[in-house]
């Protein structure tokens, strides 16, 4: 018998690892996540959940836009625009955006905010995501509250977001199958496949007299022209726009004005349809299903083969690399090169099937992407392996270079994001990461206050601890950590394992563990919860005849369901464990071979 030294588990930010065997996994490497995010000391933490923003579109969004606009002599306007997926689209834009300054609890019969932001004399207003209706607004500040929604026993904070959206506004742009945005010049182009429009407010559209030039399905800014691919024009004498293959842009420095000679054509040899547009170092990157070509006003080029994306919205770009989901997997690539990173995570990409909108055009309308803290959010939706889990999200951390796995996102359409502003006395001093649902419901995801400060900056609110449906509706979030199994640096040797120290942080933690007996492995053996930040636990499985603290190798289970805290651990750490001899041992007689 030789004790072992204590063998300390304080790194985990490997994330999860599914293409390695155990006895190739690195200690920092987990073989499942659920729901858990790794910080900068390679601590495991509970993701935040989300908060009902605003009910805008009668229909799923699909996409929105967040940006200033800004006018000679005046101060910038932000401009907001979420736009639903209907043919025609519906626009809303957010026209009230305050806060309370008072606390407003059930029955209360008047509002508070800090100052007129420009809602509307009566109507409805959203305070924590909740719907109250209003008769009056008094001094631009106090709502005159007759009906609410407030649910008995809610209480809403000082500091809780009011706000008020604009009704739908159908705009002018037709045939719309999912809608994108470009800014030039302080106005914001609004693609349609038979018709594109422009708008400096959200409000009033204008549509685009060239119609057919400026027809397609997704648009970007390059080098102070909008470039659109695509589109839903029939081809016929006088569309130039009428093809998968062909990209059409506007005359310099003028969104409103397309020549019917301003296009080029992206040919390769699948045949496939232009599927996104990127703009990454001063290059228009232009991505077919499996392949990547690039254009600078000179030259157009193919740079990658078997390596392109399922679709525009599956691209983004971080610190001037370019993030791609596409069949071959995830990549990420300069242009000219490209690194698939998926391949830890194959397993729950390996079934993924597009879901097309329509055949002559073909769009992908089942994954979209986004970019939060440096991290590639990657929604795939349902999926049955690894596991059956819902509305899943991968997430890529570019900076730790690691993988951890989200479900239950709700059944959202598409991830905005709103950048850090300063308007009208109003500052948001972080970039704030929503999604829009199929229900028409927008939420902010994953944020760690409320999304306005006042004119002198003051955090209000605090985590977004559960996924709130509404202000005072919420589920709890399970996390699930799994562990590699530890030989604790002596393979091929039988143990006896000791005790198992949690090292905690905030929060309490349900442990499980299974071992390694060689010719089998146990069931997974519960340690009980661990509650407090330094608790140690005897190996063993109390209940039963058989002690069930030996064999070569042990890994662990770690759960946690909460609605009330951010849990985190810090480290496990296995203490007091010894080798046995074949003499001294109680389990199988069976000596595993490496």
């Amino acid at each position: 018998m030789a004790k072992l030294n204590d063998f300390s588990i304080s790194d985990f930010s490997g994330g999860i690892v599914r293409n390695k065997d155990d006895k190739d996994m690195e200690r920092n490497e987990m073989k499942n996540t659920l729901n858990l995010d790794v910080d900068e000391q390679g601590k495991i933490k509970r993701r935040r959940g989300y908060q009902r923003f605003a009910t805008t579109a009668s229909n799923s969004i699909f996409n929105g836009i967040f940006t200033q606009i800004e006018s000679l002599g005046s101060a910038p306007t932000r401009v907001t625009i979420i736009a639903n997926n209907d043919d025609p689209i519906d626009a809303y834009n957010l026209v009230g955006d305050d806060y309370l300054t008072t606390a407003l609890a059930d029955g209360a019969t008047t509002a508070v905010v800090g100052s007129n932001s420009g809602f509307a004399a009566s109507g409805t207003i959203e305070v924590g995501g909740d719907l109250i209706e209003y008769t009056s607004l008094t001094g631009g500040a106090t709502f005159n509250i007759t009906e609410t929604d407030i649910l008995s026993g809610a209480l809403y904070p000082v500091g809780t977001p009011v706000r008020q959206w604009s009704a739908a506004r159908t705009t002018n742009v037709n045939g719309v199958v999912g809608i994108y945005f470009a800014v030039l010049n302080n106005i914001i182009f609004v693609n349609g496949r038979t018709g594109s429009s422009t708008t400096t407010d959200g409000v009033t559209y204008s549509p685009i007299t060239d119609a057919d030039e400026a027809a397609g399905i997704f648009a970007t800014n390059y080098r102070d022209r909008i470039y659109l691919a695509g589109s839903g024009a029939t081809d016929g004498a006088g569309t130039r726009n009428g093809s998968s293959d062909r990209i059409s842009f506007s005359d310099a420095g003028d969104s409103t004005s397309w020549d019917i000679n301003n296009f080029f054509d992206v040919e390769d040899q699948r045949g496939e349809p232009i599927q996104a547009l990127k703009v990454s170092k001063d290059k228009l990157w232009i991505f077919k299903t499996n392949s990547t070509f690039y254009y600078d006003e000179v030259n157009l080029k193919q740079t990658l083969f078997d390596i392109g994306a399922y679709s525009h919205r599956c691209v983004q770009e971080i610190d001037g690399l370019l993030y791609t989901f596409c069949p071959s997997g995830v990549f990420v690539t300069n242009g000219f090169e490209a690194k698939r990173i998926s391949d830890p995570i194959k397993e729950y990409i390996k079934d993924f099937r597009p879901t097309i909108t329509e055949t002559t055009r073909p769009i992908v309308t089942n994954t979209f992407s986004g970019v939060y803290d440096k991290k590639y959010i990657l929604y795939i939706g349902d999926i049955l392996s690894p596991s059956t889990l819902n509305d899943v999200v991968l997430v890529y951390d570019t900076i730790k270079k690691n993988w951890t796995v989200y479900d239950s996102i709700i059944d959202f359409q598409c991830f905005l994001n709103w950048p850090t502003y300063t308007s009208a006395g109003r500052i948001q001093q972080k970039e704030a990461f929503f999604g829009g649902d199929n229900a028409g419901i927008f939420y902010q995801l994953f944020h760690n206050q409320t999304i306005d400060t006042a004119v002198t900056p003051v955090v209000t609110g605090g985590d977004i601890i559960a996924n709130n449906i509404s202000n005072s509706t919420g589920t709890s979030l399970s996390t699930i950590t799994e562990t590699p199994f530890y030989d604790l640096g002596f393979p091929g040797w039988w143990k006896k394992f000791g005790y198992l120290r949690a090292i905690i942080e905030q929060g309490e933690f349900n442990i499980q563990y299974r071992l390694d007996k060689g010719s089998y492995l146990t069931d997974w053996i519960s340690l009980g919860d661990y509650k407090g930040t330094n608790i140690r636990k005897k190996i063993s499985n109390e209940g039963s005849q058989i002690l069930e603290d030996e064999g070569y190798r042990i890994a662990f289970r770690i759960t946690s369901n909460s609605r009330s805290t951010i849990t985190i651990l810090n480290e496990l750490i296995i203490e007091d464990s010894e080798t046995l001899t074949k003499q001294q041992r109680h389990g199988t007689e069976f000596r595993r071979t490496i």
